[in-house]
């Protein structure tokens, strides 16, 4: 296994990732203030106007890439993934004296820009309609890839359950590409109903509370799974910010 120093030998020759933030920023010219020692192999950065709280930079193992993210999160976080220090060090620099984040992106391509906290800000149905679409693309790039059955099935159950109204309008949310629903948009969030769940074996299972827990309905077809879910959502539910 590739080691950090063998990764990230400007680092070590630093004497460590803060001291290397350190000496990039005054090779740039650029005020990054206290670089703060912070969680095992990350620093943080603290910002110099209000509003502005955190920013932290981690190295990633068995690549060369420095990891970049600010606290809070919101239109203006700045995060993204680069291997290239200097830009890490300038994207955290204008972001601590108050750029915007699309202004930071001018100055490091490399930054995201917060499009889901953007269409938060305009509202949770906004909100709620561009996660929907992002996980309908996560679909399309999965089938693309090929791979594991279970895999594949993701962009059916995201399409069926989209096509459900009470499940369209509430805040969907993944994980281990289990499906699942939320009243709410923001952390922490109120999974209400049911979760759909694709499988190896080409069935979609719909479980109560979480996987494992009182199987509602199993179906090789996605739809039979959206109806299943979304007639285990409480009644009344509506999505709120």
């Amino acid at each position: 296994m590739t080691s950090h120093r063998e990764l990230y030998p400007d680092i070590a020759a630093a004497g460590g990732l803060g001291p290397a933030v350190r000496a990039v920023a005054a090779e740039l010219g650029l005020d990054v203030g206290e670089v703060e020692p912070f969680d095992g192999e990350r620093v943080r950065l603290v910002g110099a106007v209000p509003g502005r709280e955190e920013c932290y930079f981690q190295l990633l193992p068995r690549i060369r890439c420095f990891s970049l993210d600010t606290s809070p999160r919101g239109v203006d976080r700045v995060s993204g993934l680069t291997d290239d220090l200097h830009a890490a060090v300038t994207a955290a620099a204008a972001w601590r004296h108050g750029a915007t984040t699309r202004e930071v992106k001018a100055l490091a391509p490399f930054v995201r820009l917060p499009l889901l906290e953007e269409a938060l800000a305009r509202g949770p149905q906004d909100g709620a309609k561009y996660r929907w679409q992002e996980l309908a693309d996560r679909g399309e790039a999965l089938r693309a890839l090929g791979g594991q059955r279970w895999v594949q099935l993701f962009g059916e159950m995201v399409a069926a359950a989209y096509a459900e109204p009470r499940l369209r309008g509430l805040y969907p949310g993944t994980s281990h590409l289990m499906l699942r629903f939320s009243s709410c948009t923001t952390f922490p969030y109120d999974w209400v109903g049911a979760l759909i769940q694709p499988c190896g074996d080409g069935f979609f299972r719909v479980w109560r509370g979480k996987r494992g827990g009182v199987l509602l309905g199993k179906s090789q077809d996605a739809r039979e799974a959206a109806a299943v879910a979304a007639a285990a959502l409480p009644e009344g539910v509506v999505l709120r910010g």
